[in-house]
C-alpha cells in the first residue's frame, strides 16, 4: 500500500501566479486586475505560501507513522496528483485530502484525479486525534470563533453539517466552551454562499459586547494564504477597527495529533 496526501497547491513564486490562477479558474480566465490583487496578497506573506512545504513535511511524518510510502499531490500546481501516484509505483493506493470535511464541489475533484480502483478517504472530520488537537488549542481561550472555507449553498451538504459535527466534538472535550461559527474566503460569485462571513459575525459579536475573539480555523490544517492574509490581516484589521482583540490560534501543521488523525483515517480505508 502507498498513500497520496493531496492538497490544493500554491505557486512557488509571484511569477508563477498567473498560470497557477489559470489552472484554478478553468471556466473563466483571471483578469489582470485579479492576478495583481492575488499577487499583492501573497507579497504580504513573503511572496509564497508555506502550504506545499508544510504538506511535504506532513507526508514525511505520515510515512513514518504508517510505515509506507507517502507522496504529495497538488490539485493545482506541481506535483500533480497523477504524477504523485506514478511516483509510488504501487497498485494499491489510498488517497487522502489534507482537508477534514467533505464538500462535493471541492473534494470530488480530488477523487476524480486518482486512478480507478484507488481507495479514497472521503472525510475525517471526527477523528478523535483531530478533535483532541483543536480541543487543546481552544481550552481556556474565551470566546472562540470557529471558521471554515465558505462554499456555494446549493450542493453544499454534507459539508456544513460536518463542520458543526467537528465543533460538537471539540466542545464535548471542552466543557463550557463559548463559541460561534463563521465562513471565510468565499470567491467572487453571484451565487449565495454559506453565511455569516467572518466580518459580519465580528460585527455581531462587537454589538453583543465581545472584546476578544479567538479564531480557530478548523476547516484548514496548514498555514496558507487564506489563514495568513484573510484571517491574520484582512479580518484582524476589521476587528481592530472595532477595538476587538483578535487572536488566531496556531494551525495544526505538523502536530503529532494531526498526523495520527490522518494515519487513522488511512488505516480505516
Amino acid at each position: 500500500m502507498s498513500v497520496v496526501l493531496m492538497t490544493h497547491g500554491s505557486p512557488d513564486s509571484l511569477d508563477e501566479m498567473e498560470p497557477f490562477l489559470r489552472n484554478v479558474m478553468k471556466h473563466r480566465a483571471p483578469t489582470p486586475e485579479f492576478v495583481a490583487e492575488i499577487k499583492r496578497r501573497y507579497a504580504t506573506i513573503g511572496g509564497r505560501s508555506p502550504l506545499m512545504d508544510v504538506t511535504r513535511e506532513q507526508a514525511r511524518l505520515l510515512s513514518e507513522n504508517l510505515g509506507v510510502r507517502v507522496a504529495v499531490g497538488a490539485l493545482h500546481g506541481k506535483p500533480a496528483i497523477a504524477d504523485a501516484v506514478a511516483s509510488l509505483g504501487s497498485d494499491r493506493v489510498v488517497g487522502i485530502v489534507a482537508a477534514p470535511h467533505f464538500s462535493p464541489i471541492t473534494i470530488n475533484a480530488y477523487r476524480a484525479a486518482l486512478p480507478a480502483g484507488a481507495k479514497f478517504v472521503e472525510c475525517w472530520h471526527r477523528q478523535p486525534a483531530f478533535l483532541d488537537a483543536w480541543a487543546s488549542r481552544v481550552r481556556g481561550a474565551g470566546h472562540v470563533l470557529f471558521t471554515a472555507h465558505s462554499v456555494p449553498v446549493k450542493g453544499a451538504e454534507p459539508y456544513p453539517d460536518q463542520v458543526r459535527e467537528t465543533i460538537d466534538g471539540i466542545a464535548a472535550r471542552v466543557p463550557g466552551l463559548n463559541w460561534d461559527l463563521a465562513w471565510q474566503s468565499r470567491s467572487p460569485s453571484p451565487l449565495p454562499w454559506l453565511e455569516p462571513d467572518v466580518e459580519a459575525k465580528t460585527d455581531e459579536l462587537h454589538a453583543d459586547g465581545v472584546e476578544h475573539i479567538t479564531v480557530a480555523p478548523i476547516g484548514f490544517v496548514s498555514d496558507n494564504v487564506e489563514i495568513m492574509y484573510d484571517l491574520d490581516q484582512l479580518h484582524a484589521e476589521h476587528a481592530h477597527r472595532l477595538r476587538i482583540k483578535w487572536t488566531r490560534l496556531p494551525m495544526l501543521n505538523t502536530d503529532p495529533l494531526l498526523i495520527e488523525a490522518l494515519a487513522a483515517a488511512v488505516r480505516a480505508a
